[in-house]
């Protein structure tokens, strides 16, 4: 039997707890459920009516690794918010240490991501041209990545 009291959904000894679209899942609202001393995010929901199931739990303990991109020796991006796609991190934009990038008017098109704008990066009077990239407007399929920075051309990304 559920109980509801402000907003918490008490279902036998599981509590759901509804919590921002940004913790939670990048579209519609979340559940925290917690069960003794485990606590879960909900990241994908399953909803026939108003009957939701939670179909992808990320441990809300758990964290991703920070992961660091570096070029000559600085730091060019930090995060533990990355996304990963065809092998490559995807950085957030707020990540990114802009003093290093220089807009690029190179592009490339990919069949299933869209069009990619290029960066150069600068550090230390030394150039990597096009060394990272960003989809601006991806295509529906890639829309995760959407304004996020990934690189290559000798650029570490490690954790």
């Amino acid at each position: 039997m559920a109980v509801e009291s402000d907003g918490v959904i008490e279902v036998a000894s599981f509590y759901l707890y509804p919590v921002p679209v940004d913790t939670a899942m990048h579209e519609g609202i979340g559940w925290a459920i917690a069960h003794g001393d485990l606590a879960q995010i909900c990241r994908a929901q399953v909803c026939f009516g108003a009957a939701c199931y939670c179909s992808s739990l990320t441990n809300a303990t758990q964290t991703e690794p920070m992961m660091k991109a570096i070029w000559n020796g600085q730091l060019l991006a930090e995060s533990d918010d990355t996304v990963v796609v065809e092998n490559n991190h995807y950085f957030p934009a707020s990540a990114l240490n802009m003093e290093f990038f220089a807009d690029s008017a190179h592009e490339t098109v990919c069949g299933w991501k869209g069009t990619a704008s290029y960066y150069s990066v600068v550090v230390d009077g030394q150039t990597n041209a096009n060394a990272a990239w960003v989809y601006r407007e991806p295509k529906d399929a890639a829309k995760q990545i959407k304004g996020r920075v990934a690189f290559w051309k000798g650029v570490q990304v490690v954790a």
